[in-house]
């Protein structure tokens, strides 16, 4: 898979000659495929954001009967259609393919025959640009009721990652975010599929 990445990724910047907006159409292209898992994923959010208080309830009513609540729970489950799979396969869909392209991105950053300045050093890592994104990453994950303890802890840890990364991951790291709100503000305008 990083193959093909790497390829129009090489694609791209011949094309244009510009290794960010090749990364970023490279970003789009991948967000775009991705689309109708990140919808249907949306989609499920939404229905499991309806779900909790009767989730919770049931948690309340069956602290001691384990069996019971895990009935009850795939019987609400089953009437809203969600399935707890898809989330998961969905995971290591999206896995894959962000190590795809990490480590394709990782390969061309030695290419000579690549120019990876555009304001800074795109090969370096970026404190500040690290910093940026995990602050935007940060705006998308905190907005919540109730924040829990491991976002803070999640968040510590892609400031760490993205501070040891080539910039140009960064970018595409930013790329990813910035089009998957997007994405989103698109997909609370569209009717919601059962």
């Amino acid at each position: 898979m990083e193959k093909i990445f790497e390829n129009v990724l090489i694609y791209f910047y011949q094309q244009s000659g510009n290794i960010v907006l090749a990364t970023f159409l490279v970003t789009v292209i991948i967000k775009i495929l991705l689309s109708p898992f990140d919808y249907l994923n949306f989609v499920t959010q939404k229905k499991l954001e309806k779900i909790n208080p009767i989730i919770k309830q049931l948690q309340q009513k069956y602290k001691e009967d384990y069996k019971k609540l895990s009935e009850e729970t795939v019987k609400i489950y089953r009437q809203e259609k969600i399935n707890p799979i898809f989330n998961f396969l969905n995971f290591i869909i999206q896995m894959i393919i962000l190590i795809g392209i990490f480590s394709a991105i990782k390969n061309i950053v030695n290419n000579p025959q690549i120019n990876f300045n555009f304001f800074i050093d795109l090969k370096k890592p970026s404190i500040p640009l690290a910093l940026i994104v995990t602050l935007i990453q940060a705006l998308q994950l905190l907005p919540k009721k109730e924040t829990p303890k491991w976002i803070y802890l999640f968040l510590g840890f892609i400031a760490v990652v993205l501070v040891s990364l080539p910039s140009i991951l960064v970018l595409y790291w930013l790329f990813s975010m910035l089009i998957y709100f997007i994405e989103t503000l698109i997909f609370k305008k569209i009717k919601p599929i059962d």
